[in-house]
């Protein structure tokens, strides 16, 4: 079992930043797991949320 889990992370883990991962190419969208990941920040939207929070808590 461990052996499938270690080949299911391989998988699914994106190749760069901007190449999906080998199952996401072969299946032609996202594959849905368990693993943890990091959530992207780079959002302009949750930046502008984030500047409101700290004005409103001054």
């Amino acid at each position: 079992m461990d052996c499938q889990m270690a080949l299911l992370y391989l998988r699914v883990t994106p190749l760069d930043s901007h190449i999906p991962s080998p199952a996401g190419i072969l299946f032609n969208r996202k594959i849905r797991t368990r693993i943890p990941t990091v959530l992207n920040t780079d959002n302009p939207k949750d930046n502008q949320i984030q500047e409101r929070i700290k004005c409103q808590k001054k």
